[in-house]
This record gives C-alpha cells, sequence and structure tokens, in this order.
C-alpha cells in the first residue's frame, strides 16, 4: 500500500488516496487530488490546494496573499522566480536570471490558482 503519490505512478491520475500495485496494476480509491505533487520519472504534476492542477504560466496566490507567476525549471518542475522583483522593476535583472525556486510539498497547502 502507497500513500504518497510519488511512490508510485499509475498512469493518467484524477482522483486518489491510497495506491494499491498488484501483479503489475494500480488500484486507486476515489478522493480528489488536492495540495501535491504527482513524479513520475522526470515528469511532474502539480495540484493546487482545490485540487486545480497547475502549470507553467500560471498565477497563484498563497494564503498569505503573494501572488506570483510559475515558471517551469531545466529539470521540469514548477517553481517560482528567484530574482528580486524590484531589479526587474529598475531593468537591472531580467525574469528567472538569479533562477527559480521550485515549488515543495509543505507549500503545496497553501497555493492556489488563480
Amino acid at each position: 500500500m502507497y500513500r504518497f503519490l510519488s511512490d508510485i505512478w499509475c498512469g493518467r491520475v484524477e482522483r486518489l488516496t491510497d495506491i494499491t500495485y498488484q501483479k503489475g496494476r494500480c488500484r486507486m480509491a476515489t478522493t480528489e487530488l488536492k495540495s501535491t505533487i504527482l513524479e513520475d520519472h522526470d515528469t511532474y504534476r502539480y495540484f493546487d490546494k482545490n485540487g486545480t492542477e497547475l502549470q507553467e504560466g500560471d498565477m497563484i496566490r498563497y494564503d498569505s496573499g503573494r501572488a506570483q507567476k510559475l515558471y517551469r525549471t531545466d529539470k521540469g518542475r514548477l517553481g517560482t522566480d528567484a530574482t528580486n522583483p524590484a531589479w526587474i522593476a529598475s531593468g537591472r535583472a531580467c525574469e528567472c536570471e538569479y533562477g527559480i525556486y521550485p515549488l515543495e510539498y509543505s507549500e503545496m497547502k497553501e497555493i492556489e490558482k488563480v
């Protein structure tokens, strides 16, 4: 029995709480995916606290009210711009010049797609 979605990949997953793996087949229960990251080798799927799938270019809002745009890293992860916004506004740097902070599992509980 696997409790975390990153433990095993069962193809196209829409609803899940537990996954059981028996004889090369996956069986899924029915609870919506919320606040999680699905991982299949080098492919990642992200779901906000409402169960909405997140994509590159989406705007997200944290519970604190802070809003940010999502970018894809060179490793296929989604994340937020690590560059100082004041530097971008002044022309001193461009978006993602100083990297991207990948989204972490712990953050997913407070992220909502706008």
